[in-house]
């Protein structure tokens, strides 16, 4: 089976199929890729920098909705 064909199957099914498919894929929850982002942007992380800057941004009333 090619990926564009399982792109096609996996497009046919419910929303309790898909939710089955996802826990077969991703059976153990937050994989390395995950515990290190949220490491990376908790407040001692080295992109912390980003999420305060973000958030003084949110607070002067710089960002806008996107269209």
């Amino acid at each position: 089976m090619t990926v564009a064909e399982l792109k096609e199957a996996i497009e046919q099914l419910n929303v309790e199929e898909r939710a089955q498919l996802e826990a077969l894929l991703h059976p153990y929850g937050p994989d390395e890729w995950d515990k290190q982002m949220e490491a990376d942007f908790s407040s001692t992380g080295d992109l912390a920098w980003l999420v305060d800057e973000v958030d003084e941004d949110i607070k002067a009333g710089k960002l806008q909705d996107m269209p």
